[in-house]
């Protein structure tokens, strides 16, 4: 849908240059978010290689008298470039057919094109810089020794069999072969080069940008917690280990966050209480468990507070039960103590409706 935008802007405005409407849409490729970063340099890698073969080696093979498969090698590889971007925009991206099938055509071309005395050797300089800027992990490495592989087999077969290169019609041929091909392999390093610089400079303000996002949202959070106060925590059931976040209650340590294990965690709840928390961190283990306790631990120097604890457990294994608890947890002994109050105070008028009632049986009596 893109390529074809793209046409229909240039049926509409015939004034713009080709130049600029590749660069263009090569900025559009490289800035698109809602792919990944490896498609992108893809796409673009696609766009560079078809449009030096089409645009500019092409053309320039015109001035030789280089044998047909050597043309015809150039407009395939050209053709399966703008293939592959095509394919890739629709949602398909054949990032190993495409390294493979760029590999199969410069071999195809070698001996054609003179072989080492030719200019093809030099295409494989920018083919070096896609395994490296398109694959991760393993598959760069596999992918960058399948080229060296390659190009050492080449160069054997060439140097066992040097009747199979074809050499060239005229000595000024080689010359116009050997320099097109230094500056067009040296042009599509520097334009892959340039690729990646660009896309790299559009991925790190989008990274700036999103970073100082989270930044601001991670404070708003952060002061509605102390607003609240109220601090955030996470267990890790896998290594007992337990995180608390800033801490403006102080609940648990006088310290405004810190890190300690399960049974150090335990330790510190009131006896009377252990079994309950301990029976709410086992529900949170299981499938979409959750929690919601009251329950009493030591807070040096502060005595024994009142917690509320609410969480949830996320990050399931492949039996769905929990491997981490997040929630967040307050300090409540100020809502206990006016609960304790209440009760107090209804009991004390509980005992003054009964004082009241046996005095007015007495009065009656007497």
């Amino acid at each position: 849908s893109k390529l074809i935008t793209m046409d229909a802007n240039k049926a509409s405005v015939p004034n713009v240059s080709m130049k600029a409407r590749l660069s263009s849409f090569a900025f559009t490729l490289a800035s698109d978010a809602a792919v990944t970063l490896a498609v992108r340099i893809f796409r673009l890698m696609c766009l560079t290689t078809g449009a030096l073969c089409l645009g500019v080696i092409l053309p320039v093979n015109a001035w030789q008298n280089l044998p047909g498969w050597v043309n015809f090698g150039v407009v395939a590889l050209g053709g399966f470039a703008w293939w592959c971007l095509r394919t890739s925009l629709q949602g398909r991206h054949h990032f190993v057919g495409f390294f493979l099938g760029l590999l199969l055509l410069l071999d195809g071309v070698w001996f054609f094109n003179a072989g080492l005395a030719g200019s093809v050797v030099y295409y494989f300089f920018p083919a070096a810089l896609y395994p490296v800027a398109v694959f991760r992990g393993r598959a760069r490495w596999l992918m960058a020794l399948l080229l060296c592989g390659n190009v050492c087999v080449l160069l054997l077969i060439d140097f066992a069999f040097p009747h199979l290169a074809m050499p060239f019609v005229r000595p000024i041929d080689r010359v116009i072969d050997i320099v097109i091909g230094a500056v067009c392999s040296g042009l599509a390093v520097m334009l892959l080069l340039g690729v990646i610089v660009q896309t790299y400079d559009i991925e790190r303000d989008r990274v700036t940008a999103l970073s100082r996002e989270l930044a601001a949202k991670e404070m708003r959070l952060r002061l509605a917690l102390i607003a609240s106060q109220q601090a955030w925590f996470e267990v890790d059931l896998t290594t007992e280990r337990v995180e608390i976040g800033e801490n403006p209650a102080r609940v648990g340590r006088p310290k405004a966050g810190f890190v300690f294990t399960l049974e150090e965690w335990r330790s510190n709840v009131h006896p009377d209480d252990r079994d309950t928390a301990e029976a709410a961190l086992g529900r949170c283990g299981l499938r979409d468990g959750s929690m919601d306790v009251e329950y009493r631990i030591k807070a040096e120097p502060f005595g024994w507070r009142w917690v509320q604890s609410v969480g949830r457990g996320v990050d399931p294994d492949e039996a769905g039960k929990s491997r981490r608890i997040i929630g967040t947890h307050a300090d409540i002994t100020h809502l206990k103590d006016l609960e304790t109050r209440i009760l107090q105070a209804q009991r004390r008028e509980a005992v003054g409706h009964v004082a009241g009632g046996v005095a007015h049986h007495v009065n009656n009596l007497l």
